[in-house]
């Protein structure tokens, strides 16, 4: 039933990933992400914003997790008391991936263990610039690019252009019946940039891309492989 679908809140920068949410079904958007969190408050006024006494958040970041969970602290002591089932999705291009395998017409607890599963089957890559010194098996110099896979630092040292080909055919080798890479490129990424690097990497990963104007600050590419 309708009814008992859950309403989603998504944590989004850039126009075009508010737009991506919304198109996916998100209820209320709340703006920020990495470097700009938003506050508990944002979080609890964007429930109050929705109908329905489930929500269903995808904080989108690690550090907007711990406000998320408290907003629902707070929700569930209310009256009427909303319950939040906060899905752990660590950047946006997996908050995606993960409501665009949403079924609707479930309770709100089984949606969010559906995100989770999903999110089992998807590889989440992101090409970045690093802010400062990052040791550790692979150091990144400050300024330098690096790539991330599923939350670790696998590479460094290339340009921004070589960092995603790189990323792109790591992803591929490593999750065997792979069929679709979905590449949203920054704020600061021209777009027949994008669309030449999407060319490349569906030539050489053999796989075929889906590029969209995520407009996100501080990662140049965030790329998916399901």
């Amino acid at each position: 039933e309708a009814d008992l679908d859950p309403a989603v809140i998504a944590v989004a920068q850039g126009a075009g990933f508010v737009r991506v949410f919304t198109e996916l079904g998100a209820a209320a958007i709340v703006s920020g992400g990495p470097a700009d969190n938003p506050s508990v408050e944002m979080l609890l006024s964007a429930a109050e914003s929705v109908k329905g006494a489930e929500v269903l958040v995808l904080p989108n970041d690690h550090n907007v997790a711990p406000a998320a969970a408290r907003a629902g602290e707070l929700a569930a002591a209310q009256t009427p008391a909303q319950t939040f089932h906060v899905v752990q999705t660590d950047s946006q291009a997996e908050g995606a991936a993960a409501l665009a395998a949403l079924i609707g017409g479930v309770p709100a607890e089984d949606a969010a263990a559906e995100l989770a599963e999903a999110l089992e089957h998807v590889q989440v890559g992101r090409v970045a610039l690093a802010a400062r010194y990052y040791g550790g098996r692979t150091p990144v110099r400050q300024g330098e690019p690096f790539q991330m896979l599923d939350g670790e630092i696998v590479g460094a040292g290339s340009s921004i252009d070589e960092a995603l080909l790189e990323l792109g055919s790591q992803m591929a080798a490593s999750l065997a019946g792979a069929s679709l890479f979905t590449l949203f490129f920054g704020a600061d990424i021209e777009e027949e940039r994008a669309e030449e690097l999407a060319e490349l990497l569906a030539e050489t990963a053999q796989l075929e891309v889906d590029l969209i104007a995520g407009g996100q600050p501080h990662y140049p590419y965030l790329l998916t492989l399901e």
